[in-house]
Order: C-alpha cells, then structure tokens, then sequence
C-alpha cells in the first residue's frame, strides 16, 4: 500500500551560503538528506500534489533534485507541481538544469513556482543572477511587497535569538482523522489531505515546515524516521492530538 500525499517538503540540505537574522531553521550545518532516504521515502509514496523543495539553500544541492526525479522516475511516482525558494547568491548551470529537469518531470505545472528572496533579511541579489532565473517563466520575486527589518513573523530559529519573530507556532491540532487522512477500506488507500509532510535532512517525518533544526529534534514533533513510514504511522500521529 502506498500514499498519496498533498504537501510534501523535502529538506535536501542544512547548508546555506548566508547568515540572515531572521532564518527560522537557525544555524547552517553540514548535512544533506542522503540518497537512501529519498529512495527509501519515493519507495513507499504514489502521488504527490504539491513538492517544495527546501532547506538551507536548495540552490547548493541541485544533485539531491536530481535524486529526487530518479528516485520519482524509478518508483512512478507522480508529482504535480512544485515550489522552490531560493536566496539567489549563487545561480549555478547544474541547478537551473535540475529546476528544468523537475518542471518536465511534473504533470500540472499551472503552481510550479521558482521564488528568489527579496526582504531586507537577504543579502541583495545580483542583476545576472535575477536574469538567470528569468529563463523561467514561473520564476520570479518572492514577496510583492517584501517584508523589512522587524516585520518577521515566526518566533523560530535565529528570529527568536535576535527577537525579532513577532508570534510563536499554532500548536500542532486536529480535530478528526479524516479531515487530515483520508482512507478507502475498499482498496486501502490512504491519503494524506491537510497536513503537511516535511521529510528532514535526518530522515525523520514532521507535519510542520515551520520549525528550527532545533525543535524538528523534538520527539513530539516526530511522526517517525522514514525508514517506518506507513499510512499507520500517520494515523497514529493524528490520533495524538485529537480531542477526546
């Protein structure tokens, strides 16, 4: 049995080539998610509707994109769209043809959407680069009106440090378990519909992409290792917080 899945995250990489105040994640580190994990992570999934693409940089592991459409290509799985955020420092050829290489490899591009960071909290982006990605046409700034000194929101990571996240995350809560899991007794699918999937760079499962490298340790915020991902894990994880 496999799942299919709305929205999936995949952390490729903990390395970053800036230092910004604001970086909920908190510090770099030197760690990528490794091949095993995505094969292993592709090797249990059908469909994904929605994969983002993140981290650290994304931009430093175009390789692990890469190992994501193989390891799609080599289990069927299809993808819809995706999202990649990028701060844009460095714009290298391997990782435009990654960014090109998952845009064919999707089946409904209409949402797939490449965003360079433009806030205050980012170093400024050079022209060339802005004209390397704009051999794009889904790729463009990420904020219309970008957010300035003192107006971040999450109270993770290094926002926290510097004090300048303004509001802490929503407890994780669901309140039934279909409305977040959707299951078919009939063939015994199961599909993962309001909750987010985040698959770290350690391998482990969470169902917030909003937590510092720090908190994503934390074992309330583990659904499980991908090694033991089922549909049954999920099920389990949900139940935790449903209200009795």
């Amino acid at each position: 049995m496999k799942l299919t899945m709305d929205n999936v995250m995949i952390e490729i990489t903990r390395k970053c080539n800036m230092s910004c105040e604001h970086c909920l994640r908190g510090d770099a580190q030197r760690k990528e998610l490794s091949d095993k994990d995505i094969d292993t992570f592709f090797s249990k999934v059908f469909y994904i509707s929605t994969l983002a693409i993140t981290g650290g940089e994304p931009s430093l592991a175009p390789h692990k994109i890469n190992t994501i459409i193989d390891c799609a290509k080599k289990y069927g799985v299809g993808i819809g769209n995706f999202y990649i955020a990028t701060n844009a420092k460095v714009i290298t050829n391997d990782f435009l043809l990654a960014v090109m290489r998952l845009y064919c490899y999707c089946d409904e591009n209409e949402l797939s959407s490449l965003n360079y960071s433009n806030d205050d909290y980012h170093d400024e982006i050079t022209d060339e680069n802005i004209k390397r990605l704009s051999v794009f046409s889904f790729a463009g700034p990420r904020y219309n009106t970008p957010p300035r000194q003192g107006e971040y929101e999450l109270n993770e990571g290094r926002a926290r440090e510097n004090g300048i996240g303004s509001h802490d995350l929503d407890k994780v809560h669901f309140n039934d378990l279909e409305s977040h899991i959707y299951l078919n007794a009939h063939n015994d699918d199961i599909h993962i519909t309001q909750m987010d999937v985040y698959l770290n760079a350690k391998g482990n499962i969470t169902s917030n992409c909003d937590l510092s490298y720090k908190n994503q340790d934390k074992k309330q915020n583990i659904i499980c290792h991908v090694d033991d991902m089922t549909g049954q894990a999920f099920i389990d994880y949900v139940k935790k917080f449903i209200k009795e």
